[in-house]
């Protein structure tokens, strides 16, 4: 992500969210703009579908839920992670258990958040990983 746009404004972090919950998807959609100084670029409702996005296009987070059909968050970091230049990935769960996070940290995620505190527990790594709040 460059530092500055043309205009010299701070730039935008991008974002991509992976959900299989529609609700979810919107009030990401519609609240991260708002609370943090991010664009969300890309809106994905199977971790699959995110990944086919990924080979032609990038984006410099991507906020993926842990348990969704067809590949769950922990594979598609894993799998993500493999890749030249991958994205920053945060994987995000109801149900963020310790055992949980030992392992999607391990296959080269930020941390595992909590979808019920994200608006809270979100800020500070945006802050240290892009220098924006």
């Amino acid at each position: 992500m460059d530092d500055h746009d043309k205009s010299g404004e701070v730039a935008r972090a991008s974002v991509m969210v992976i959900d299989d919950n529609r609700d979810f998807r919107e009030a990401m959609e519609q609240l991260l703009p708002r609370l943090f100084n991010v664009e969300v670029r890309s809106v994905f409702s199977d971790a699959q579908t995110a990944l086919d996005y990924l080979e032609d296009d990038t984006v410099d987070l991507v906020l993926v839920d842990f348990k969704m059909p067809r590949m769950n968050g922990l594979v598609f970091t894993e799998t993500v992670r493999k890749r030249p230049n991958p994205p920053k990935i945060i994987v995000i769960s109801f149900n963020p258990l310790p055992a949980l996070r030992e392992a999607v940290m391990a296959a080269g995620a930020i941390d595992l958040l909590s979808k019920s505190d994200i608006h809270d527990e979100l800020g500070p790594h945006l802050e240290s990983l892009f220098g924006t709040r």
